[in-house]
């Protein structure tokens, strides 16, 4: 059985990969490292200028952010982590023009499944399968789009950056394992409030 090596500042960690069945992975957790806040920092009150519709389907994320606990994006893919076929994806609105503006990340759930994912250990957080109707906010922060990594039939992900500048858990921990492979509309609810500059 391999052991974490210790160090003064971080230990390494041999274990599976729950995103690929039958891999395993080298993490390091560093001494510093903290637990996702709970509750998720938000201020439902703040004004809401526009809803925008950034696509439906199966809602995941690149195991990256897991291994590297930042936890800061999502896609649509209509594969489970398994490689099985759940529902298609559909992406109608172009999201580029969105970066960089203020706004809250919302999933509502059209169709739910058992999540084929085991959750992160680490944290104790294991999926659960939520209600159809159901609305999860997964963050608020600074919104981006990124071009995914780990799959090309993957269109785009997307990312909240939070104004609080921590480097982990930018979106909600809990409610990702809630929305996890359950077929969602996302939702970017925009801010009224302006670009944040610099």
């Amino acid at each position: 059985m391999t052991k974490p090596h210790e160090t003064t500042s971080s230990s390494y960690m041999i274990q599976p990969d729950p995103d690929r069945p039958g891999w395993s992975y080298g993490q390091f957790r560093r001494d510093d490292d903290v637990a996702p806040p709970d509750p998720y920092p938000s201020e439902p009150e703040r004004p809401i200028e526009r809803e925008v519709l950034l696509g439906t389907g199966p809602l995941t994320w690149c195991g990256s952010e897991r291994r590297s606990s930042r936890y800061g994006s999502v896609t649509l893919d209509a594969g489970s982590s398994m490689g099985k076929v759940l529902d298609p994806v559909t992406m109608p609105e172009t999201s580029f023009h969105l970066e960089n503006i203020q706004g809250r990340l919302v999933a509502v759930v059209k169709k739910t499944r058992e999540s084929s994912h085991v959750g992160d250990r680490n944290l104790g957080i294991e999926p659960s399968v939520p209600e159809v109707g159901e609305r999860i906010v997964l963050g608020e922060g600074i919104f981006g789009v990124l071009a995914p990594q780990w799959d090309a039939a993957v269109n785009v992900a997307f990312s909240l950056e939070p104004m609080d500048g921590r480097a982990h858990y930018w979106l909600d921990v809990h409610a990702l394992y809630r929305a996890h492979e359950q077929t969602v509309e996302l939702i970017l609810e925009v801010f009224t409030d302006p670009i944040r500059e610099g």
